[in-house]
């Protein structure tokens, strides 16, 4: 996904239409929103929108498995007579680049195009575009799906998209039932909408795919992670490496690789968190046999780095040994 979507401010228009503050909603929202790139094809469904009357319209929705939250477009939320309020939130995208602030949350009820349940009540971000027009699709992609009742009868034609819907309701979306026609074809997704024709992330980003293939062969080689079996390293301690495993493969023909994780995870949203956390647990199991350094574990640590002095040389070499021994205790490498 991309935070390249053009974005354009329309403060008197967002003023106008919101009329109160919401309360309690997050400053900084996580999401992600999409770009279209030539022959790519996305995950879209045709469904009822309540409007502010009560009736119910038609709209295009991109279903997105990155996105934490759902957005709308101005324009369409404007159309529906949608309910909004003021909101002062933030989008951040691909390499956490903040793309605007926004200025309100709408609120709707969206259903299935042909039946009555199930109905969905979401917020959404609203904004002046979420993504460029789609693409078009080649015919021969559209017979391989002749035979199923596509929930977008017209996937294949360039046109808008009016909302987005996060990662949070995948679960309720789909139901597991998966067509794929063959190797360097979309697939078709089974939904509550209907059929929904997609394809995988990495396989219509050539770029992403390159970027995530050389990350996870990066994170081998520097010993972050190991097939499930390896020999001990020196970098963990045996018992602690299962709690948390790795599926991957390189190509999709090539076999499902298990592996595990032998350091504590970075790069996440709990990872500073993670990062403290195990010094602190190892300060209380071993606070007895290294009382001072357990103490400047607790109280002088910053992530990973270890910011404190003593009053003497010899005291300050002493603390540096006790310091190193602790955390040999966990697997750790004290250094500079």
């Amino acid at each position: 996904m991309s935070s390249s979507a053009k974005l354009k401010a329309e403060n008197e228009s967002l003023s106008l239409a919101c009329a109160t503050t919401l309360p309690g909603l997050r400053p900084n929202l996580n999401a992600l929103l999409t770009s279209s790139q030539p022959t790519k094809i996305l995950g879209t469904a045709v469904v009822r929108v309540r409007d502010g009357a009560g009736a119910w319209q038609t709209v295009r929705v991109l279903i997105d498995s990155c996105s934490h939250d759902s957005f709308v477009t101005m324009q369409c939320a404007r159309w529906l007579g949608l309910p909004m309020r003021r909101s002062n939130v933030s989008v951040t995208g691909l390499g956490q680049n903040t793309v605007q602030n926004i200025k309100c949350i709408a609120f709707c009820s969206i259903m299935p195009k042909d039946k009555n349940n199930p109905q969905f009540d979401i917020s959404c971000i609203v904004l002046p575009n979420i993504t460029s027009k789609l693409p078009s699709v080649p015919s021969a992609v559209r017979n391989h799906f002749a035979h199923i009742n596509l929930t977008d009868e017209h996937f294949d034609v360039p046109s808008t998209i009016d909302f987005l819907l996060e990662v949070k309701l995948f679960d309720q979306i789909y139901n597991g039932q998966r067509i794929a026609p063959g190797p360097g074809l979309p697939c078709a997704l089974s939904s509550v909408f209907g059929w929904v024709i997609t394809e995988k992330r990495l396989a219509r980003d050539s770029n992403s795919k390159t970027e995530y293939t050389q990350f996870m062969r990066e994170y081998e080689d520097l010993g972050h992670m190991q097939p499930v079996g390896s020999a001990p390293t020196r970098y963990s301690a045996t018992e602690d490496k299962p709690y948390q495993h790795i599926l991957w493969r390189e190509f999709p023909y090539a076999p499902l690789q298990e592996y595990e994780l032998i350091t504590v995870t970075y790069g996440v949203s709990s990872s500073p968190y993670l990062a403290i956390r195990t010094l602190h647990q190892l300060a209380d199991e071993d606070c007895e046999q290294f009382p001072l350094a357990t103490k400047i574990l607790r109280d002088e640590t910053y992530l990973d780095d270890i910011i404190t002095g003593c009053s003497s040389i010899e005291n300050t070499i002493q603390l540096r040994d006790d310091l190193v021994a602790l955390l040999k205790l966990g697997q750790f490498q004290l250094r500079k």
